[in-house]
């Protein structure tokens, strides 16, 4: 859960940078970056929520197989489409 709640919030980095950036870079107008780190924080707070309970209940740190899968799966995914993000910007700011 540490690790998903790490990768949430370096979503809300970007989100933030991004959005100090917006006023200078025509690629980024129209993007809804309040929009983009309300979410991540709304998220956050869920992740944070289970990972308190799950330590009051002694069971922080114990994952069965299916759960790590899982995990690793969500985590993939995020840093899949993160990257995606990223690469987006990156190009985007080249043609520009």
């Amino acid at each position: 859960m540490e690790f998903l709640a790490l990768g949430i919030l370096g979503k809300l980095a970007l989100w933030d940078a991004l959005k100090v950036l917006q006023p200078a870079d025509e690629c980024l107008q129209g993007m809804n970056f309040d929009h983009l780190a309300t979410r991540a924080r709304e998220q956050y707070a869920r992740v944070e929520e289970r990972r308190l309970a799950g330590g009051k209940n002694g069971s922080a740190t114990t994952l069965n197989y299916e759960k790590a899968v899982a995990i690793n799966c969500q985590l993939s995914l995020f840093f899949t489409h993160h990257r995606s993000v990223f690469l987006m910007f990156v190009n985007c700011r080249r043609i520009c």
